[in-house]
């Protein structure tokens, strides 16, 4: 018979809906903290963005949404300036944006 090892912590159970301990797996760990840093880059760009004069009104998965006014002077290469700067305590990981300009959210 097979087996491997897990994990558990206190949650609540997904099929029973009751407290609980709860199994997880390496693989769920890692999602989580890549998505927890994902998240952190992605703010410390929102907040760079902000700094330039980009008014951020909001963000989906790993986009902005900025609205500037028609006439700006501030252009997509600028955001981009701003999404790709590296926070201090990852200098040395490598991001790259690119920016769109349209009159309305298209995902």
């Amino acid at each position: 018979m097979w087996q491997s090892e897990c994990i558990f912590y206190d949650g609540v159970n997904l099929k029973t809906h009751h407290w609980g301990a709860v199994d997880t797996w390496g693989g769920k760990i890692t999602e989580n903290i890549d998505q927890g840093i994902s998240r952190d880059v992605l703010l410390n760009g929102m907040f760079a963005a902000e700094k330039a004069g980009f008014p951020v009104v909001g963000h989906c998965h790993d986009e902005l949404i900025c609205e500037v006014p028609a006439g700006s002077p501030l252009a997509e290469k600028d955001l981009e300036r701003c999404m790709s700067a590296a926070p201090e305590w990852a200098s040395d990981l490598p991001l790259a944006a690119e920016a769109e300009s349209s009159p309305y959210y298209k995902k």
